[in-house]
């Protein structure tokens, strides 16, 4: 038996910023930008978006997608360093805006990149003790709003998006331990 991702979703923001526009505002050129990055197009938030929108909107698209996973779900867990608020959890926030049960464990990793890594070690130990079934892995940065406006070479790697993850166990997966 091994970890599954059986079930992957995104949600990207609808404010698109591209190598022109930051080309146009920085006086540099479009290819200098994707030379030194590799990037072509970033994504952001809108002012009045949280980390937990976007992870709800992912979230979303994949249970709507999939229904028969939202009853099953018995954990949450939420990977951001861009928290809504102190307290309460931002998984909490979520368990209770995507209807999941009562029952749901929910919990809160403060990490940024490599949070996916953590996230899924955390899922895998969830599963292989028999905590859970079933994992509901949601990942999310809104980290373009705390980028310097005048600071180009932040501003052209970061990008805002959301993961929404249902990871089992599978008799077909192999545990890579």
């Amino acid at each position: 038996m091994g970890l599954s991702l059986d079930k992957i979703s995104i949600h990207l923001p609808q404010f698109v910023l591209s190598n022109q526009m930051l080309a146009k505002e920085f006086k540099v050129s479009e290819n200098e930008i994707l030379k030194r990055t590799g990037i072509e197009t970033r994504y952001l938030a809108a002012e009045n978006e949280t980390a937990s929108d976007l992870a709800f909107r992912a979230a979303k698209k994949l249970l709507d997608q999939n229904p028969e996973y939202k009853i099953k779900i018995d954990y949450l867990i939420f990977c951001s360093d861009c928290f809504d608020y102190i307290a309460p959890a931002t998984s909490c926030i979520l368990q209770h805006r995507l209807e999941l049960p009562q029952s749901t464990a929910c919990i809160d990793l403060p990490y940024g990149c490599s949070g996916y890594v953590y996230g899924l070690g955390m899922a895998n130990a969830f599963l292989k003790s028999g905590m859970a079934k079933t994992v509901l892995f949601l990942t999310c940065d809104t980290s373009t709003k705390t980028l310097s406006p005048s600071n180009l070479e932040q501003r052209s790697i970061f990008s805002d998006v959301a993961t929404a993850n249902i990871i089992t166990y599978s008799d077909n997966s192999t545990d890579n331990e």
